[in-house]
């Protein structure tokens, strides 16, 4: 992926398994869409606040209340983690919530197109 997260750590550590993020035992840690108002933010079934990358949002519009997605640390320096879809494996780079991204790396991205 171009322009932000580029590779996914060889583990899976999902917030789900850190303190303070409950693990949905039964599932793992794939989970649903909890609100998607915001197109900018997802909020998953654990709680769970992620910001989508820019350029990644497209990816996003197909998303239902149904859809599996898994979260996965990445080794990025402007992201932390990619959500991905389990029906079909698109993976969208995401940030807390609380976060922002940083404004140049935005900048830049968005003059590639």
């Amino acid at each position: 992926m171009a322009g932000g997260c580029l590779s996914l750590s060889p583990q899976n550590n999902s917030p789900a398994s850190a303190p303070g993020y409950p693990l949905n035992s039964h599932r793992g840690n794939v989970m649903l869409i909890k609100k998607h108002d915001k197109s900018r933010i997802v909020e998953l079934e654990d709680g769970s606040l992620w910001r989508i990358w820019p350029g990644d949002l497209a990816l996003t519009l197909s998303w239902l209340p149904t859809t599996d997605l898994r979260v996965s640390t990445v080794a990025d320096e402007f992201c932390s983690h990619a959500l991905i879809d389990q029906a079909d494996g698109s993976r969208v780079r995401v940030i807390e919530a609380s976060k922002d991204w940083p404004v140049e790396q935005v900048q830049r991205f968005m003059k590639k197109g």
